[in-house]
């Protein structure tokens, strides 16, 4: 998740490694906050610690109509794999499954143009065993 300077979450991601794959289920960013990078310094992050959990591929569905979001995605390296007809509703529409195959090609290491961020990550397998980290990153 980001965190503003007065600590309130301007963008978080809901994700899961299974195995040897990042599954990313969730990916928003404060309406007021988009369009200024914050979506992809987030992915950078969730990609090197899935990375560094032992991911080697990822895994996303999109609403086929989201041009923004797939813009994003094909910047960070995914690729539509396939389409699952009629998978979301109000309104039905496709779904795009996209992959991203290896962490290698990218530089993972968040960019931030956002100005003053705090990122929030979690590490563990289970709530018990869950560490939060944060750290500070600045405009660039």
């Amino acid at each position: 998740m980001l965190r503003d300077a007065a600590g309130a979450v301007v963008a978080f991601c809901v994700c899961w490694v299974i195995f040897d794959e990042l599954h990313i289920n969730t990916l928003a960013v404060k309406p007021a906050d988009r369009r200024v990078g914050l979506a992809t310094t987030l992915l950078r992050e969730v990609m090197a610690e899935a990375a560094a959990a032992g991911a080697k591929n990822a895994t996303l569905e999109v609403r086929a109509s989201n041009t923004a979001a797939l813009g994003l995605y094909t910047r960070l390296g995914f690729h539509v794999a396939a389409k699952r007809p009629r998978y979301y509703t109000q309104p039905e529409e496709d779904a795009l499954i996209l992959w991203r195959e290896g962490f290698d090609d990218l530089s993972l290491k968040a960019h931030s143009a956002c100005g003053s961020l705090r990122v929030c990550t979690s590490s563990g397998r289970t709530p018990s065993t869950r560490r939060r980290k944060c750290r500070q990153t600045s405009k660039r």
